[in-house]
């Protein structure tokens, strides 16, 4: 059984979060609360997880907002992709209203900067982030990380029961929501 990633390999199963579906409903979630104008900060590999980005775009069509390409700041999951985030999102006119980061670790090092910079969030600048550690305060789609071993561990034990004859399963891991206090009106 293949944790957190998704392969399509001969007999393997795998279970991992459902990245698509975290991502569009964090656009709605900012929809929702009035934003029209929202970027998104993914990791700058988008071949490890090309779900989120969809996500992201689905979510924007559904929502009818519009989609700019220089409002997707592809950046590292370190300081310096968080720094280049930030100055990525103030050099963008119009600038949006709404930042959602690939993961959240990413959301609190570019909060961090934010702040660093004076700007307020969630006064000026709403920060979503999706997923991954646990950071206090951010609001994010997370995922139960449990839950996603307890399956793991179920799909295993009926491989083991039954070599050779179980069909591979893939199990995808809804996103909940978690209201944190980096998201407010515009």
């Amino acid at each position: 059984v293949l944790l957190d990633d998704d392969v399509t390999l001969p007999k393997i199963s795998s279970v991992r979060d459902d990245s698509f579906e975290l991502a569009r409903l964090s656009v709605q979630h900012l929809a929702e609360l009035g934003h029209r104008r929202i970027a998104y900060a993914p990791w700058s590999r988008p071949e490890s997880n090309p779900w989120r980005q969809q996500g992201y775009r689905q979510g924007l069509r559904d929502a009818q907002l519009p989609r700019r390409r220089a409002w997707e700041i592809p950046v590292s999951m370190t300081q310096t992709g968080a720094r280049q985030a930030v100055q990525g999102w103030l050099g963008l006119v119009p600038r949006p209203t709404a930042l959602i980061c690939f993961n959240n670790t990413l959301a609190g090092m570019v909060i961090e900067e934010l702040r660093r910079r004076g700007i307020r969030v969630p006064d000026e600048v709403s920060v979503m982030g999706g997923g991954g550690e646990e950071v206090p305060d951010v609001t994010c789609h997370q995922i139960d990380w449990y839950l996603m071993g307890r399956h793991a561990v179920r799909i295993l034990v009926r491989s083991l029961s039954a070599p050779g004859e179980q069909a591979p399963e893939h199990y995808l891991a809804p996103p909940i929501l978690r209201l944190g206090r980096t998201t407010g009106r515009p």
